[in-house]
């Protein structure tokens, strides 16, 4: 069940025309004999084991399952920050879609300090991703550019760990990067970001990566969970202590078998 048409590749979204990020799910499935439903999962009972569906049409149905595989990934989660309006992301195909068309209009705004600074907010994974991006793409439109990375933390990549940092600040430092580490984003306009150490940089673009929530689908299962309601999984991806339920996702970094998926 999918309520579009596409599959879309979403770890690649932070790359340049993002619209082609995506795939015809009837192209990948149909050879298999897989029967689609275009609709959007709205509840899951796991004692009559259910799903509550919306289609596109606005009609309700429910579908039965003898095992589910919940895979409806997170979303970002958007601060309620003065100026937030303002704000990228690259969470859906038509956020990275909005970014790039905004990124191709540059050369036509006014010149100013601004015009080719990116400030990119969560120095997490998409975080360290689009950052290392941006310094191309901007390249691409102007010789004098600036790509700052903000972090709320004292490392880049801190879900990571400790082991591949030093070549991941070895890259951001050759790309011309700027780490700002143990700050936070308290407002922004349409050119500039004001970070809470009072540092005012002047910017036409900022991404936002630095919060993000498991899809609320989980909040009807009822397993343990992470503070970010990521569901508690063993090795095969099995929700613990609810029989047939699988939850596929991104595990957070563990010594021992993966634990949490969204």
């Amino acid at each position: 069940m999918n309520a579009g048409d596409d599959m879309v590749i979403r770890p690649r979204l932070y790359a340049a025309d993002p619209d082609r990020m995506r795939v015809p799910l009837d192209r990948v499935l149909g050879p298999i004999g897989v029967h689609r439903v275009a609709g959007t999962g709205v509840g899951i009972d796991t004692d009559t084991r259910t799903v509550s569906t919306v289609r596109r049409d606005g009609t309700t149905a429910t579908l039965g399952y003898d095992r589910l595989v919940l895979a409806s990934g997170s979303q970002v989660v958007r601060p309620a920050l003065p100026g937030a309006e303002h704000l990228f992301d690259i969470n859906t195909l038509a956020g990275a879609a909005a970014l790039d068309t905004h990124l191709r209009r540059l050369p036509d705004r006014e010149a100013g300090p601004d015009r080719f600074t990116a400030v990119v907010v969560g120095a997490g994974f998409t975080g360290l991703e689009i950052a290392t991006e941006l310094v191309g793409r901007l390249k691409e439109l102007a010789d004098d550019v600036r790509v700052a990375l903000v972090e709320r933390l004292d490392a880049v990549g801190p879900e990571l760990g400790a082991g591949p940092r030093p070549a991941i600040e070895k890259a951001l430092a050759d790309l011309g990067v700027e780490v700002r580490l143990g700050v936070s984003v308290e407002e922004l306009a349409h050119d500039k970001v004001r970070l809470s150490d009072g540092t005012v940089i002047p910017a036409s673009t900022v991404v936002w990566t630095a919060g993000m929530t498991a899809s609320r689908l989980t909040s009807f299962i009822a397993a343990e969970k992470d503070h970010l309601g990521r569901l508690d999984v063993d090795e095969y991806l099995r929700v613990r202590g609810v029989p047939d339920v699988f939850a596929a996702g991104t595990p957070r970094p563990r010594c021992r078998p993966p634990r949490a998926a969204w």
